[in-house]
């Protein structure tokens, strides 16, 4: 893990998943949640930062010490680590909660592991192999055992954050998409299997306990080989887009309000 704090210490907080920064969002909302006991965690909000990379530092350090201790200094010069761009590795922060910053590690194809770092006890280490957090939200989060390359839905899961560990709630999905944090709500995309593809689409949400799940829009592609996709969910509308998939067409994009469950039509650059 020697490239992960390097990396971290460049990285916005938040997790990016298919171009859309989600995580700093998530503890915005977080910190806002008033009816959750575990509100505390966010209370001193302004030196947030200056403690992440405070604490990002010691651990590149203590990184350091222990592989001294393990292999000798050879080898192992004080510049900072860089990432090993053989292996394709990447890391983002998947959550903040307590005193503990959660970090995916991804490998190659979209296969990962979680680790933690205490800033309170100054602890590192692996909580979780072959796990990503996708988004999180105080102690609930969205995860999956791997992150596709291309934009198969894939199988997604609420876990929430316990003293003994991760706890799964429930899963949203087998073949599930863009599945985001608005609010209290988690929304998320299905459809019916990898192999009939993107074109039948049927958007849900649910409380971020899992509970009160609910059908919020059906559509399917205007084109026999088309792709419905979700994008960008707000307060009170989101967008999808139509992908055609034949020459000459381009997307179409829409706008489907959640108040009067209206859809319009909307161009590119007025999706969010």
């Amino acid at each position: 893990p020697h490239g992960i704090i390097n990396a971290l210490c460049r990285a916005e907080v938040g997790n990016k998943a298919n171009g859309k920064q989600y995580g700093s969002a998530a503890l915005e909302n977080a910190r806002a949640d008033k009816d959750t006991a575990d509100k505390t965690a966010y209370a001193a909000e302004f030196p947030f930062s200056r403690r992440l990379h405070e604490s990002l530092a010691f651990v590149k350090t203590h990184i350091a010490f222990q592989h001294s201790e393990k292999h000798g200094n050879e080898g192992h010069k004080a510049e900072p680590a860089r990432l090993n761009q053989e292996n394709d590795e990447s890391y983002n922060i998947g959550n903040v909660y307590g005193t503990t910053i959660y970090l995916n590690v991804v490998r190659g194809a979209g296969d990962g592991d979680v680790y933690t770092y205490n800033w309170k006890t100054n602890k590192f280490q692996c909580v979780r192999k072959n796990f990503a957090i996708l988004n999180a939200s105080g102690k609930y989060m969205i995860t999956s055992n791997y992150t596709p390359t291309d934009i198969s839905p894939f199988p997604q899961y609420i876990y929430k954050i316990t003293s003994k560990g991760f706890e799964k709630v429930k899963k949203l999905g087998q073949n599930t998409s863009q599945s985001q944090i608005v609010g209290k709500k988690i929304y998320y995309a299905k459809y019916v299997s990898v192999t009939e593809g993107l074109h039948d689409m049927t958007v849900w949400s649910c409380d971020l306990n899992g509970k009160n799940v609910t059908s919020v829009l059906k559509v399917s592609s205007k084109y026999e080989h088309g792709d419905v996709m979700l994008q960008t969910v707000g307060a009170k509308s989101f967008d999808f887009v139509d992908i055609p998939n034949e020459e000459n067409k381009d997307p179409e994009y829409y706008r489907f309000d959640m108040t009067t469950e209206k859809t319009t039509p909307i161009t590119e650059a007025e999706a969010q």
